[in-house]
């Protein structure tokens, strides 16, 4: 209804200006009417070329996922396997050091029960901070995910009335917009993919020098702590996937609009000028 109001208008005012009809810049409403009509089959389209990206780059963060798994096993069995650490991960070795004290040397008994109280916690605690941090991380994905599968939806369902809103002068901008904001939600979840392959990659980085030094005999302790404060850092950085994405594709405003309504001003302007004789307004 708006395309042919649009376009009736359009024709009248020539018709009372005895002006011949300029019929090109009348196909755009129709063209946008087509788009409306098969607007399913034009979102199946994008969502298909732009969906071809998002799925290669999740084959490599799940290659680089996999890795860690197989690592993070290898360094948990290194660490038990350490001689200093076998009498407190194995109870057998546990009792047969227990066993080579004095039946007398309760002190020496009570220093080994503590030492494993010791070692245990610590163990616990590192294992604790690093299953939140990992889950934060994991979460953070899911979270960029989320909000951009509701933006997409309400992309998807507002489109129709964007495209319609192109049809009239001054609103031209909201084809473009809604175009340029799609794409722009639609690459968080590469952006984000390409992060996180990059994120793995220096994970599995930091597992094998883990391992190096673990066969080494390095201290651990260290070690954990660069690793958990890497997934600190990891998780911080997936909230600029927005921002980068936007630096792909730029999501535009209003300034169409704004531009529209300064010419017209400004036309206005320079007629009432001309008609009073006074300076024209640039």
């Amino acid at each position: 209804m708006g395309a042919l109001v649009f376009i009736a208008g359009k024709v009248w005012r020539s018709m009372a200006a005895a002006e011949p009809i300029d019929v090109f810049p009348l196909l755009r409403p129709f063209a946008i009417g087509m788009v409306i009509v098969l607007f399913p089959s034009m979102l199946g389209i994008l969502n298909g070329v732009l969906g071809g990206i998002a799925s290669a780059t999740n084959s490599v963060v799940r290659v680089q996922n996999q890795t860690i798994i197989q690592l993070r096993d290898r360094k948990a069995a290194l660490l038990a396997a350490r001689p200093e650490n076998a009498a407190y991960e194995n109870d057998d070795a546990f009792e047969k050091e227990l066993g080579a004290k004095d039946a007398l040397d309760f002190g020496g008994k009570a220093a080994l029960y503590f030492n494993r109280m010791a070692y245990t916690v610590q163990k616990d605690f590192r294992e604790w901070m690093r299953n939140v941090l990992e889950l934060f991380h994991d979460s953070a994905a899911l979270v960029i995910n989320t909000i951009r599968t509701f933006f997409l939806i309400i992309l998807s369902i507002i489109g129709p009335i964007s495209f319609g809103f192109a049809i009239w002068p001054g609103f031209e901008g909201t084809l473009t917009n809604w175009i340029s904001r799609y794409i722009n939600t639609f690459l968080w979840l590469p952006v984000a993919n390409i992060f996180g392959a990059i994120t793995a990659k220096i994970q599995v980085m930091m597992l094998n020098l883990d391992i190096t030094q673990i066969q080494a005999g390095g201290n651990m302790e260290v070690a954990d702590m660069g690793y958990m404060i890497f997934l600190v850092i990891a998780i911080c950085g997936y909230f600029t996937v927005p921002s980068v994405a936007g630096w792909i594709v730029a999501a535009s405003g209003m300034s169409n609009v704004l531009r529209f309504a300064t010419n017209k001003a400004s036309g206005a302007a320079n007629t009432a000028a001309s008609v009073a004789g006074g300076p024209r307004v640039s």
